[in-house]
């Protein structure tokens, strides 16, 4: 039973750790399109687009994106470790009521 539970733990971990990494990439998008739109330059190196500010706006979606899965990952571990009764304690901390 203890090694299902590292294993979820592990994945958890994984997912969080991808999630990351996206962040980064899209952190990384709003970074060079805002470099190019203050130079008047295109953008040699974006992922979807050489226009600045599509590849700004890819990164801000993308950013949000990744976010909320990350709070919403976070929420549910929290929902999922918790007893029942110190789930709305949990929640009232949360969203800080």
């Amino acid at each position: 039973m203890e090694k299902i539970t590292n294993i979820r733990k592990i994945k958890w971990l994984c997912t969080l750790i991808v999630l990351v990494i996206l962040e980064v990439c899209a952190l990384w998008c709003i970074d060079i399109s805002v470099s190019a739109m203050f130079n008047n330059n295109i953008v040699t190196n974006g992922f979807v687009s050489s226009n600045p500010v599509v590849t700004y706006h890819v990164g801000l979606l993308l950013s949000f994106v990744v976010l909320m899965l990350i709070c919403f990952i976070c929420v549910y571990h929290i929902m999922d470790n918790s007893n029942n009764k110190g789930r709305f304690a949990y929640l009232c901390i949360l969203l800080k009521l």
